[in-house]
């Protein structure tokens, strides 16, 4: 469900805020190398390594540090693994490298950047968005190296300052950004099996709301130990850091269980709930918690955030929206969001003329954002790891919160429509009702300002009240949160009892699951068709496609088609669920008898939120397929279709997808489950 899928949309600086540095390839002489380890929730999850070489140019020696990091993270049991690797040359004589070039590897996300200081002037260059940046670099900017901390050795150490702050440049974004420095004290440390004394700061980062404690090497100034935004550290270790590490769960980070199940999540109209919330990303204000649809009362103390919201979206028909192309002036400020950003590549040709695309004959701008929020809800699957960025996201058709948020305002860019990401909190049902970190889109309609969109929850022109807004890169923490009171629609409008229009009777009534006797309930709620799946949820149901398959507003991963009997009347629901399971990098040897042309189908499958593989294999002659979900093996037989098979009894279909290289990397299953309506089930069991 793609609600479930809430987003890890600040992966990037909640896994590591380490510089991302390099440079070109040279003859080298190894130096140095050291390893640090990374726990995350008191997890050892992740190490980082660094090598230290000299060079020469001509008669002069320079410096070369090539850097590896590698953390292993699960969140929703879908496996997030980063991988960063960079280099970067630098002159002893001076402070801070010259030459940089580093890759960031998140799932199918790809990120290449260099940059190159001259003259005082840092050559920027990001892969995201193909954007070059020249930034001044100013005698008192601090371009900083992974291995020497200077500045803070010459003033806290030989000059025992209390507290300063520095402008740094920021490797990642190409900006200028201000970090204050306040000593703590001094403290004796055991690490890697040798003793330092070390000098604790305390780190903010003023532009991020980050704070954070570091220990530098009294002597050197070498970095030996940071902890980082409450639940990260990093520490200096030996080579074995590498074997030891595992994947940790980050669940317990992002969501917050408040044990109390809200039906009908996206009917929510009005929410009251008492939260301890820490944010990272940028400063969160009361102001900026205020506005028209939520209320903040409470405290804020460095972006920790203490008190009870109340949300009552204020819900937008178009009014007076601006004309299609966008016709509404905008000032300076508001022009970044006509722009491409950090993984949000507006500019790439195969987004804008897909939007060109969805948005044609829309009349006003509203309108064209509607329709294009509809086709990121429709098309891009729930994954974790997702796309991330927009344009991979388009192009792998599968993402979580981030990745639809991103591509739907890399689209509304696109066609001239102001629109901007956004995070927070939203509800879901899971674990008995919980918070999530979640993003959303906004788009900027004129005279009514900033609109909310939910993409990835289908509200598709709003958002429900279980939508809590933190800021447009503020990350979701949470200590603890409790529900005090909630309202849907129906309760608003006292109960009213609507009535059932006549192209829905025929389909109202109890559906019954004859292997176990569950009972699928189909009802009429707010203008829409809704299933009562048990023990569950509602969905509400769009109204069926050319092949008569009614989908939810929420998912495009079920279905449900209603069948007549003879007599013309609805007899018989069937669901259909599409299930994609990613194959794993590990997998088992291929027996010597398979037939080569099933070997691209044979390994481990993973679908995400179910514990365990589905693990394809060659067996007897045919293909057979461990269900972990059922505790069963399913026996294969191939289709006409190429590169699919079908079960036993002819219900379900498998088809394996290749990837653009042609290596089968994904398992398609699409069941189905075939429910008599209740009151013809008593004559079809004595008919059998």
């Amino acid at each position: 469900m793609k609600k479930i899928n809430i987003l890890l949309t600040c992966i990037l600086f909640l896994l590591l805020v380490l510089p991302f540095q390099s440079c070109a390839q040279r003859d080298t002489t190894e130096k140095e190398t050291y390893y640090y380890g990374i726990e995350i929730n008191d997890v050892l999850c992740g190490y980082y390594k660094i090598v230290t070489y000299s060079y020469l140019e001509g008669e002069k020696e320079y410096g070369l540090i090539r850097g590896n990091v590698l953390n292993k993270l699960s969140v929703l049991e879908g496996d997030v693994d980063m991988k960063i690797n960079y280099e970067l040359c630098y002159d002893p004589e001076q402070e801070g490298y010259f030459s940089q070039v580093s890759d960031i590897e998140l799932g199918k996300l790809n990120i290449h950047s260099t940059i190159e200081i001259k003259d005082g002037i840092a050559y920027h260059y990001e892969s995201s968005t193909g954007t070059r940046k020249e930034v001044e670099i100013a005698p008192d900017v601090i371009v900083e190296l992974p291995t020497a901390n200077p500045h803070l050795l010459r003033d806290f150490i030989k000059d025992t300052i209390q507290e300063r702050s520095y402008r740094i440049f920021d490797d990642k974004t190409g900006d200028i950004v201000e970090k204050k420095y306040t000593r703590i004290g001094e403290e004796e440390l055991i690490l890697a099996g040798q003793t330092y004394q070390s000098l604790v700061l305390e780190e903010l980062n003023m532009e991020m709301g980050i704070k954070s404690k570091l220990w530098l090497d009294s002597e050197t100034g070498f970095p030996i130990k940071h902890f980082i935004a409450e639940s990260r550290l990093i520490y200096l270790a030996d080579e074995s850091v590498v074997k030891r590490i595992t994947i940790v769960n980050l669940n317990d980070l992002l969501f917050a269980k408040v044990n109390k199940v809200i039906p009908r999540p996206s009917d929510l109209t009005y929410l009251k709930v008492r939260a301890r919330i820490n944010s990272v990303g940028e400063w969160v204000s009361m102001e900026g918690l205020n506005f028209p649809g939520q209320i903040f009362s409470g405290t804020v103390e460095d972006n920790f955030i203490d008190g009870i919201f109340e949300t009552e979206p204020q819900r937008y028909y178009g009014e007076n929206a601006p004309g299609f192309p966008y016709d509404f002036d905008l000032i300076d400020s508001l022009q970044k969001y006509l722009e491409p950003e950090y993984l949000i590549e507006s500019n790439e040709t195969a987004l804008i003329s897909k939007a060109q695309q969805v948005t044609r004959g829309a009349t006003d701008s509203w309108q064209a954002a509607i329709l294009l929020s509809k086709w990121v809800h429709r098309n891009i699957d729930p994954a974790i790891p997702g796309g991330t960025s927009a344009i991979n996201t388009y192009k792998t058709r599968e993402g979580e919160c981030g990745s639809h948020t991103r591509l739907l305002a890399a689209f509304c860019r696109g066609v001239g429509i102001p629109a901007r990401f956004v995070m927070g909190c939203a509800y879901i049902s899971q674990y008995g009702g919980c918070f999530g970190q979640h993003a959303w889109t906004e788009v900027f309609m004129g005279e009514a300002g900033w609109i909310p969109i939910d993409a990835t929850f289908g509200e598709v022109d709003y958002v429900d009240a279980g939508h809590i807004r933190l800021g447009e890169q503020a990350s979701f923490q949470p200590e603890d949160m409790e529900i005090l009171e909630y309202r849907h629609k129906e309760q608003q409008l006292g109960h009213i009892e609507a009535e059932i229009p006549e192209k829905y009777q025929a389909y109202i009534g109890n559906y019954k699951v004859l292997k176990n006797g569950k009972e699928f309930k189909i009802l009429y709620q707010n203008d829409h068709l809704a299933v009562d799946i048990p023990g569950k949820m509602v969905l509400a149901l769009e109204d069926p496609d050319e092949e008569g398959r009614w989908y939810p507003q929420l998912t495009r991963q079920i279905n449900f088609t209603f069948h007549e009997n003879d007599a013309g009347e609805i007899a018989e629901l069937w669901l259909q669920q599409i299930a994609k399971l990613k194959k794993s990098a590990i997998q088992d040897e291929i027996p010597e008898d398979a037939p080569t042309a099933l070997h691209p189908y044979i390994g481990n499958y993973k679908m995400l939120s179910v514990p365990g593989d589905f693990r394809v294999y060659y067996k007897d002659g045919i293909l057979e397929v461990d269900d972990p979900t059922n505790d069963l093996v399913i026996k294969l037989h191939p289709l006409d279709e190429p590169a699919s098979f079908g079960n036993e009894l002819n219900e379900d279909k498998i088809h394996f997808q290749s990837n653009d290289e042609g290596i089968v990397d994904v398992m398609v299953i699409y069941g189905h489950l075939k429910m008599p309506k209740i009151e013809l089930v008593g004559s079809l069991q004595e008919s059998n």
